[in-house]
């Protein structure tokens, strides 16, 4: 771990100092990380959009589904960290598990839609992979009714892929579906 220099201040020290803010110095502060930092921008509006859940999931699956949007042509240019770091920051912010297992089954859904495009291609299945385990490591969080959407999603995703890919994808993506819905049944 990289050691702090002495002009660094430490999160309690951080926290102390802040808590002597005015109101307006905090919200002007939220505004200023808001305009000038996009991953701050969506920390914010996740964190703020009390009772508009659909609004934040939609615009962070428009967003993230953009990651897996290529031809066999710039296949090349797939990049895993950027959208597992933005599934990462929306778990954060919305502090929701259920919202969190919507996210990622619509990102393995894109994923495999990518995948029968360009056919083989080893790191979108890994990507496929890890958001498979993200979801299955999500699953004791969520809310009986939210696993039960997502072993129905899962579902249908693995009737998607049925068959599509060979051993692999298709096998595994029913194997957790089917885990999904047994648990829930």
């Amino acid at each position: 771990m990289p050691r702090r220099s002495k002009s660094s201040p430490t999160w309690p020290e951080l926290r102390a100092a802040l808590a002597n803010w005015p109101h307006e110095s905090l919200v002007a502060l939220l505004h200023q990380l808001h305009d000038a930092i996009p991953e701050a921008r969506e920390f914010i509006r996740a964190r703020a959009a009390v009772g508009r859940r659909t609004d934040v999931l939609d615009e962070a699956i428009r967003r993230l589904a953009k990651g897996f949007s290529f031809s066999p042509k710039n296949a090349d240019g797939f990049k895993w960290a950027p959208i597992r770091r933005g599934i990462e920051q929306f778990e954060k912010a919305t502090l929701d598990p259920d919202a969190t297992g919507e996210l990622l089954v619509e990102m393995i859904n894109s994923a495999v839609r990518s995948l029968r495009q360009v056919g083989d291609f080893v790191p979108l299945v890994d990507a496929i992979y890890a958001m498979m385990k993200m979801l299955d490591d999500l699953r004791p969080a969520m809310t009986e009714p939210g696993r039960a959407a997502i072993g129905k999603r899962l579902s249908e995703a693995a009737a998607f892929a049925a068959g599509k890919f060979g051993y692999g994808v298709s096998n595994e993506l029913a194997a957790l579906a089917q885990a999904w819905t047994r648990a829930d049944a």
